[in-house]
């Protein structure tokens, strides 16, 4: 705190309200190497926020936590934007990670950004009609596949049982494609766009360089 210039009047309130934040106030006079991995990441963080900065780079915070540590740590660097206001760079190679926790994502390769965008934004680029799986409380009539073709901005479909598969030009579709559904007498029980993870992204971004 002191070097990064914090008034001695703040300091103290500061190193506390520090230590509350990332629940290491019981601990605050023992000695770091009797820290466990996670706390000294929590505190490696806490020295990085004490004169919070605006923007934030963060590089690996999870690298070699067990579990429950790394979530502890993730918890807490999703809480910074919402609390803080503040703005996170997260390098991770964790994409589970980086999909919970990032507003927008760059997707690197030899250092060259392949994709940047939301993960809404990079699966539209990639997939840009979408699919969606309807499942219905009985089996609805064999034709049914057949007649919602024709609606518009469905692309295509097919049947098998108590499900249907949908193939249409955008979600804005779905809503229509459901309501058509019901005034045919199908009894929809669940509709579930097909959602693409950032590991789907990465994938085939990284095959697209191949």
């Amino acid at each position: 705190g002191t070097l990064q210039e914090i008034p001695n009047k703040d300091l103290k309130n500061r190193v506390d309200e520090m230590l509350e934040f990332f629940e290491l106030s019981a601990r605050a006079k023992d000695k770091v190497e009797t820290y466990s991995k996670g706390m000294k990441q929590r505190l490696a963080l806490a020295r990085a926020l004490i004169h919070k900065p605006p923007l934030l780079f963060l590089d690996e915070p999870t690298s070699g936590l067990d579990p429950e540590a790394a979530h502890q740590v993730n918890d807490l660097v999703a809480n910074l934007s919402l609390s803080n206001g503040q703005t996170v760079v997260l390098a991770t190679h964790n994409l589970v990670e980086a999909q919970r926790l990032c507003d927008r994502v760059a997707i690197m390769n030899k250092g060259r950004i392949l994709a940047l965008g939301s993960l809404g934004e990079l699966s539209q680029k990639l997939w840009p009609v979408t699919w969606v799986d309807i499942t219905f409380h009985v089996k609805p009539a064999d034709d049914i596949a057949e007649k919602l073709k024709a609606h518009r901005g469905v692309i295509q479909a097919s049947a098998a049982n108590e499900s249907l598969s949908v193939q249409v030009e955008k979600e804005d579709v779905i809503p229509d494609v459901v309501h058509h559904l019901v005034e045919q007498g199908a009894r929809v029980l669940k509709v579930n766009p097909r959602d693409h993870t950032l590991e789907d992204i990465y994938f085939a971004l990284q095959a697209g360089e191949s």
